[in-house]
């Protein structure tokens, strides 16, 4: 359906969100993921902390994401990614914390902040093994200290939290609980693994994301991408409800459903998030949620509806306050939907729906035969079930998500319709590439 698939959604619901843009210009290239993240699970993690500039690869190119983290390999990630280390002019003047930082150790300025910010659990004038790798339970009370984690965090049932430290139980179960760190499927937590790249970049992203400090710009397209030049402009609403307008290299790429794809191929109400103040090149990640369904009720005064999902389960979601509603490829309101819609819902990333397109399908079938001159379709499941209809003066064609004529149809297409009161054809959908489930 456009509906459920999309262009009728884009162009019908476009018409309907008013832009008001601030112009963001981004000289930065597009981002160049290290060759050997490209598919590797840590790249959503690892890709905008690299256009921030918190992690660096190697001159070969690559992340290497499974090698070994050391202590002040970790540290600095972390300070880098949510405070600032010690100026170096600053620590020229003072004496090292510890024993085994001389002064001109590379992590000097790193490791002193977080000593200074509390977050590592040495006293003054001890080692702090900043050479040797870090476990994974000393990253979880790093973790829990910098994010301000609260003692009283439920604490998950790993199978081996017996072997978890007394002095780490805590800090665990929180960062396992906020989200920053993961537990294996196994069950358990592994207190004493040694921390890799990857992971060292998964616990610093989600921190960040906690946050709200991993993206520079967080909010949903109003608009296809537009081409201008040697550019792409990506008109956005934010989270906070404004309006932006940002121009990217015609070059750029986003991280989308598992790949890589130019941005100029994001579509309206695509989910977006950008990393574009960093020292790195630009970083663009989007997102699609989505939905089909038949609609068992909406509710406009409380701004919810429920449906019956692919497997006839009864769902009900909030409708986002000011989302744009179609129903048979017209602006509608959540009450004009009647129960029996097919449904294409665009979910944002809390569930919640950003956009609502409804077809009443009347119709079903193949084209097995055109009068065009007359307006007319033979259209049924089989030739033998089929029967004539006209198209209304002010038929909605849609073929394969993309607004047509009623003249663009022909035989062998198939196709979803909606009738008006007379039975005229008020809404077509027609397909020849593939046909929706529903």
């Amino acid at each position: 359906m456009s509906v459920l698939g999309t262009s009728a959604v884009r162009r019908c619901l476009t018409g309907m969100v008013l832009l008001a843009a601030t112009l963001w210009a981004v000289p930065s290239p597009a981002a160049a993921v290290f060759t050997d993240v490209e598919s590797h699970w840590s790249r959503p993690f690892v890709a905008p902390l690299a256009a921030r500039g918190i992690v660096q690869g190697y001159p070969d190119g690559r992340f290497h994401p499974e090698r070994p983290v050391t202590r002040a390999e970790f540290v600095r990630m972390m300070v880098l990614a949510l405070d600032r280390p010690v100026p170096a002019q600053v620590l020229a003047h003072l004496p090292p914390v510890f024993t085994d930082m001389e002064p001109g150790h590379w992590s000097r300025a790193s490791v002193e902040a977080a000593w200074e910010l509390g977050w590592l659990a040495v006293e003054a004038g001890d080692r702090c093994g900043g050479d040797g790798y870090t476990t994974r339970a000393e990253v979880a009370v790093f973790a829990a200290r910098a994010g301000g984690a609260g003692a009283a965090s439920p604490a998950p049932r790993f199978s081996d939290a017996g072997d978890i430290p007394a002095w780490a139980a805590r800090a665990a179960a929180a960062a396992v609980a906020e989200g920053w760190m993961d537990g294996y499927p196994d069950g358990s937590f592994r207190p004493a693994g040694i921390l890799t790249r990857a992971e060292a970049a998964a616990v610093t992203a989600r921190l960040l994301r906690s946050r709200g400090a991993l993206f520079d710009v967080v909010g949903y397209l109003t608009a296809a991408p537009r081409p201008i030049g040697d550019r792409v402009e990506l008109a956005i609403r934010l989270d906070g409800g404004e309006d932006a307008s940002i121009r990217l290299p015609a070059s750029a790429e986003a991280w989308y459903g598992g790949r890589s794809v130019p941005v100029a191929e994001l579509r309206v109400l695509d989910e977006v998030a950008l990393v574009t103040s960093g020292p790195g090149p630009v970083y663009v990640e989007a997102w699609r949620g989505a939905e089909q369904g038949r609609l068992v009720m909406a509710v406009p005064s409380l701004g919810r509806i429920t449906y019956l999902d692919g497997q006839g389960q009864r769902r009900s979601r909030a409708v986002h306050a000011g989302a744009p509603v179609a129903r048979n490829g017209r602006p509608a309101a959540l009450a004009d939907l009647q129960a029996g819609d097919l449904l294409y819902l665009v979910l944002a990333r809390d569930g919640g729906v950003r956009a609502v397109d409804a077809v009443r399908a009347d119709v079903r079938g193949r084209i097995w035969a055109a009068d065009l001159t007359w307006g007319r379709l033979f259209v049924g499941p089989s030739s033998g079930a089929a029967r004539w209809y006209l198209g209304a003066d002010d038929v909605v064609v849609f073929i394969d998500g993309r607004r047509a004529a009623f003249g663009d149809l022909r035989l062998g297409d198939r196709l979803l319709a909606a009738l008006d009161s007379t039975g005229r054809l008020q809404y077509v959908e027609a397909y020849r590439r593939e046909v929706p489930a529903r």
